[in-house]
């Protein structure tokens, strides 16, 4: 998977999968999901350098940026 998949970037810092099987992309151009076959961006980070990713056990997404963390209930795409 690539930019011609719809990633902002080629280079991947972190990969987690939740409870409902969506796998979360980080990368230093954002945060990206896989789901039904279709790569789509997640917007509002407090930066777009996505250097780790976490599911937690209710299945929020914890996203760690060069300025922070942010988090996200994983239904709210």
């Amino acid at each position: 998977m690539n930019t011609t998949d719809g990633l902002g970037s080629n280079q991947v810092t972190d990969l987690a999968v939740d409870k409902d099987g969506i796998v979360w992309i980080g990368t230093p151009a954002g945060l990206f999901y896989y789901e039904g076959g279709r790569v789509k961006q997640r917007y509002g980070l407090l930066s777009d350098n996505v250097t780790r990713l976490l599911v937690d056990g209710v299945n929020n997404l914890w996203v760690g940026t060069e300025s922070g963390l942010s988090c996200f209930l994983t239904r709210e795409y």
